[in-house]
């Protein structure tokens, strides 16, 4: 598992405070903090040294390092011997102020937002190619300070070329403790979401939120989260026969009103906005839109688990926007029409009838997306909904924040 400082910190606190003999040693300290059995001991063990170390350098820590005569332990290849060598473990006044949420911290504020998952390589490598290929050494020196990377992680960078020093630096971030992967987190969210001074090309920006969806990284809120990894979509020209296709309706409330109420240019324009938006979502998550309705759009995906998190993101990009929205999802057996983007089957009528049902603000799915989608460990609500021609059914409301797993 990976450990998090502000986690260990907070727990420390606690232990100070009541069951102090806990922090004796570092091993004890790690028994009594772990949530899960450990997968891997070895490398439980060596990244809770790492934490332990990154938090005593960054002085929120204090211990006693106490080796036997010539016996002492490397944190690195034998952490489990030296945590059990480290002893009478304290906070400092910084690191209790850290626990107790004193300090304001500029990183994204659930650490368990982050598991064992890295991030690919290549991955980093486009990101660096990117944002390197538009700056010389120095300017990109003044980029990196003026997004928010502190200069510590700044100066120890010792390559020779943009693209190599920005690559350093996202390995050097990857690669360390757990602020750090917040920190690469909150940098990377910040630059696929337009927030920083340079903006990714859209090509390179769908291509790398394609790859980390793949690898089961998502945006939210400007930065990214764990969430299921989503397949590489399919080639709609490449499908023969029947197929089980994922059909989402997204349907503007009140757009009647809604238009009366801005006049024919502002409606334009604002429908128009969360139309791109809403295009831009589609390809990032592979979905192939159907038909332009005036007041929504109908769009297929041949991933369920894809369908429900373009819904998700759908919502979070309309928050604040001022663009009443409601989505409704069903599964069904569907035939690919000519030309390849047309579908043909009932869960195109069916999701119109089930949008109907659907209320304001609200991500609602039939029983069958729900069946399809039941590993993504989200919260379902039921709701008995009527639908015209088809009947009682059951359908469910799902919550609209993206990356939970």
């Amino acid at each position: 598992m990976r450990w998090d400082d502000i986690q260990i910190l907070r727990r420390i606190h606690e232990l100070e405070n009541g069951e102090s003999g806990y922090l004796r040693t570092g091993f004890s300290l790690m028994e009594k903090i772990r949530t899960s059995p450990p997968s891997d001991p070895q490398a439980d063990a060596r990244l809770f040294a790492k934490e332990l170390l990154l938090a005593r350098d960054a002085g929120y820590l204090l211990f006693n390092e106490q080796p036997h005569p010539g016996l002492y332990a490397d944190p690195r290849t034998d952490a489990h011997y030296w945590l059990q060598q480290v002893g009478d473990i304290e906070l400092t006044l910084a690191g209790r102020d850290r626990a107790l949420g004193r300090v304001v911290l500029n990183e994204p504020p659930d650490p368990d937002e982050d598991d064992n998952r890295n991030i690919a390589s290549l991955t980093l490598q486009e990101v660096a190619d990117a944002i390197g290929g538009t700056y010389a050494p120095m300017q990109l020196q003044r980029f990196l300070r003026d997004s928010g990377v502190p200069d510590g992680y700044l100066t120890a960078l010792d390559a020779t070329t943009s693209p190599e020093v920005m690559y350093s630096l996202l390995e050097n971030l990857h690669e360390g403790g757990s602020a750090t992967r917040r920190l690469l987190r909150t940098f990377l969210g910040r630059w696929l979401s337009n927030r920083l001074q340079i903006w990714p090309d859209l090509t390179v920006r769908k291509q790398v939120l394609r790859h980390l969806a793949q690898q089961g990284w998502h945006l939210k809120v400007d930065r990214l989260v764990i969430g299921d990894q989503v397949p590489a979509p399919t080639d709609p020209r490449l499908i023969v026969g029947p197929i089980v296709a994922t059909v989402v309706r997204t349907d503007i409330v009140g757009s009647t009103q809604l238009r009366k109420n801005l006049g024919e240019a502002a409606w334009a324009d604002r429908r128009d906005e969360h139309y791109a938006t809403l295009r831009r979502l589609l390809e990032d998550y592979g979905g192939t839109e159907i038909n332009d309705l005036g007041d929504g759009l109908l769009v297929w995906f041949t991933s369920p688990v894809a369908a429900v998190r373009f819904g998700q993101h759908a919502f979070s990009e309309a928050a604040g926007k001022q663009m009443p929205m409601r989505i409704a999802i069903d599964a069904g057996e569907c035939t690919i029409a000519d030309p390849p983007e047309t579908l043909d089957g009932l869960a195109l009528a069916r999701v119109e009838r089930l949008v109907a049902r659907t209320s304001p603000d609200e991500l609602l799915v039939s029983d069958s997306v729900k069946s399809l989608t039941d590993r993504m460990r989200i919260n379902f609500s039921a709701k008995d909904v009527e639908l015209a021609d088809f009947g009682a059914m059951k359908a469910y409301t799902v919550e609209r924040s993206v990356g939970t797993t």
